[in-house]
C-alpha cells in the first residue's frame, strides 16, 4: 500500500496517540475509524475542533511549554 508523509502539529499527534484503541492501532487505522464513525473531518474541522475546545486535548505542563517554544517558519525566516 502506498503512503503519504504529512506534517502535523505536536497537538493533533498527541490526540492521535490517545485516539488509539489499542498501542498497536496505526494512526491510518484512527482516522479510518473515525471517517466510519460517520463524523467528517478534514485537516481544517479537526483543527478548528482542537482549537475551539470541542475535543479536549490533556497535555502535560512540559509538552505545553514545547507547543508554544517551538519555532515557526515565519519567525525564523524574519
Amino acid at each position: 500500500m502506498a503512503t503519504k508523509t504529512i506534517s502535523i502539529e505536536l497537538d493533533v499527534y498527541d490526540w492521535l496517540v490517545d485516539s488509539r484503541e489499542h498501542p498497536s492501532e496505526s494512526f491510518s487505522q484512527v482516522i479510518r475509524r473515525m471517517k466510519k464513525s460517520g463524523e467528517k473531518w478534514t485537516g481544517a474541522s479537526l483543527y478548528r475542533a482542537i482549537t475551539s475546545g470541542e475535543l479536549k486535548l490533556e497535555i502535560s505542563p512540559e509538552q505545553e511549554a514545547m507547543i508554544l517554544n517551538q519555532d515557526r517558519v515565519e519567525d525564523i525566516a524574519s
